[in-house]
């Protein structure tokens, strides 16, 4: 199933029963297994296997794409945490370079 606006490079090799949603780009001799789902305006650069749920730009697999999610997530969390113990921080080196 190619849904609209898919882009699809030469020489590509496509599976059965595979779904192309709306927007999504193949680059050129990659191969998506059969039974796979690429994901709406996902910018696929390489292959995949079989029964595949490929996600985003670069596209990955959904798994990685929401893993890489959490970690943005957890990257917030992080940062909001170093500002509070920043100052405290500024001052340790401040002192070390005292001594």
């Amino acid at each position: 199933l190619i849904v609209s606006q898919v882009g699809i490079a030469g020489s590509c090799v496509i599976g059965d029963r595979v779904v192309l949603a709306g927007q999504a780009g193949l680059a050129d001799h990659i191969e998506i297994g059969s039974d796979s789902i690429v994901t709406a305006k996902a910018g696929v650069t390489k292959s995949f296997p079989e029964k595949s749920i490929i996600v985003g730009i670069p596209a990955v697999p959904r798994k990685e794409f929401i893993k890489q999610l959490k970690t943005m997530k957890d990257a917030g969390e992080i940062i909001t945490k170093f500002r509070k113990f920043e100052p405290m921080l500024d001052e340790f080196l401040a002192e070390s370079n005292k001594a």
